[in-house]
């Protein structure tokens, strides 16, 4: 009875038995691997569990999320290596054409080929192929839209023949659309004021001294 339950595994060319109910990162987990403690959401960084794994009787290898995807009978996968695409350092305050900084900063993101394997491997189901569209003609409302899942797990990055960094630059498409190019609501723009003028300085300094714990009559 107790078989019915657990299911084979291979993780790095190495076979486990685990309970069958589990995500990958639950069963590593359960077999006491040390190095996931602190991966991915459980050490607050999401996107940090990509993985490719292979199911049995199938040549292809898939792309997901350790977290989300569950064990079966013979799936075999690994951790994808971890290593940092190279992020430009800009000021959004500071950038002047927002859509014209974009080639400063990814010069790369005109060279895509088409090749389509970016979208087979995102986990949250976004195609960074076509984001990188929008975002070169500076449809930078789109690309927010688009990536607005993305977990920044960086595996359509690392799969890209041109290096292309679809993650970032989705990320700086985001953060332009929303600081520089959309109108901000009247109600955020009086708040904004009122911050600013020191309408709340005095609540605000009184957060401040306070322990951690509240006190009721804060909270009151």
């Amino acid at each position: 009875m107790e078989s019915d339950n657990r299911v084979s595994i291979d993780f790095m060319g190495k076979t486990y038995k685990v309970s069958k109910d589990l995500s990958l990162l639950g069963a590593l987990l359960e077999i006491g691997w040390d190095s996931v403690k602190d991966l991915g959401c459980m050490g607050g960084c999401c996107g940090a569990c990509a993985t490719f794994y292979r199911l049995p009787d199938e040549t292809h290898v898939k792309a997901g999320l350790a977290c989300r995807t569950p064990v079966t009978e013979g799936i075999s996968f690994a951790f994808v290596g971890h290593y940092h695409s190279p992020k430009p350092d800009y000021d959004v305050s500071e950038i002047s054409n927002p859509k014209q900084a974009l080639f400063d900063f990814f010069p790369e993101v005109t060279t895509c080929r088409n090749c389509e394997i970016c979208p087979q491997v995102c986990p949250q189901g976004i195609n960074p192929m076509k984001g990188m569209w929008f975002a070169t003609f500076g449809d930078f409302a789109t690309v927010a839209e688009m990536f607005k899942s993305c977990v920044q797990c960086g595996l359509c990055a690392r799969v890209c023949s041109m290096g292309i960094r679809p993650h970032l630059v989705a990320m700086y498409a985001s953060r332009m659309h929303g600081a520089r190019l959309m109108d901000l609501p009247e109600n955020l723009l009086d708040r904004m004021a009122q911050i600013q003028s020191g309408t709340y300085q005095e609540e605000w300094d009184t957060i401040l001294q306070q322990q951690v714990e509240p006190t009721d009559e804060a909270l009151d």
